[in-house]
């Protein structure tokens, strides 16, 4: 496998690949929200995508379907940016990187079947794009058959998307001290209540709907403190997050908890 390399860019060099970038993640986000609307999903998702603030070699399609295997978190049932052997979900090659479009059903309740939206995409430079529907949908006729987003499987989802970035930065080659930026997006949120999924001992929430629909957070951080530091990023994160739902605040050792369950630390 050819090396990976990094370099600083010129200023000029740095504008460009800005631009780069930006028209990347506008024609994934363009087609990704496409693809879930033909779908059938309308109520809401989030997105991650992690941007490498320098530029690396061009990454050959092969060496990148391989990135984003040893990239994946095998932490969960269902791992953020799966690479399938399904034809239908398998990611494809294109142009300027790989990607994959997943729609199936994540479980089935009642004879109810919940379905899940997932779209990743991993450029040749590698940036990584990654939107997945609302995953709470099991959640609502307990909560009475409002919409909602349950805090303990938030908590679990932001530790997985912080370790994939670190992973994934592991892989491409990127050094301690360089530093990577993360956005997390989250929309869809307006008419939801906070809760909890069941599967933790934790504090019981049933907050107010959220009249905000949309939060936003983008975070410039070093590779060495991120894993170091993971409980305090994704503290920070859902802090903020949680604070729309009625201005509810979740105890930090409950979060705590929470991500040292997903690390598999007793």
């Amino acid at each position: 496998m050819k090396e990976i390399e990094a370099r600083r860019p010129s200023e000029e060099e740095g504008k460009q690949w800005e631009n780069l970038f930006l028209g990347w993640v506008k024609r994934e986000n363009e087609n990704a929200l496409e693809e879930m609307k033909e779908a059938g999903f309308k109520e809401g998702f989030y997105r991650f995508v992690v941007r490498v603030p320098y530029g690396l070699n061009q990454i050959d399609n092969n060496t990148l379907l391989g990135i984003a295997r040893k990239s994946e978190c095998r932490n969960t049932g269902w791992p953020i940016g799966v690479v399938l052997e399904k034809p239908e979900y398998k990611a494809v090659s294109l142009a300027d990187g790989i990607r994959a479009i997943i729609s199936h059903v994540l479980i089935t309740v009642d004879k109810v079947e919940i379905r899940e939206f997932d779209y990743w995409a991993l450029n040749n430079r590698g940036h990584f794009f990654f939107i997945r529907s609302h995953e709470d949908g099991y959640l609502r006729e307990k909560a009475g058959g409002n919409m909602v987003l349950a805090y303990d499987v938030v908590i679990w989802r932001i530790s997985e998307i912080l370790c994939y970035a670190s992973n994934l930065c592991t892989e491409l080659n990127l050094k301690e001290s360089d530093k990577v930026e993360l956005n997390l997006y989250y929309e869809g949120l307006k008419g939801r209540i906070l809760t909890r999924s069941g599967h933790y001992i934790l504090p019981s929430v049933r907050t107010r709907p959220s009249v905000e629909d949309k939060f936003e957070k983008s975070m410039e951080i070093e590779m060495a403190s991120l894993l170091p530091r993971l409980k305090d990023y994704v503290y920070e994160i859902t802090s903020e997050l949680f604070g729309l739902f009625d201005f509810f605040k979740l105890d930090r050792v409950a979060a705590d908890r929470i991500v040292d369950d997903f690390l598999g630390n007793p």
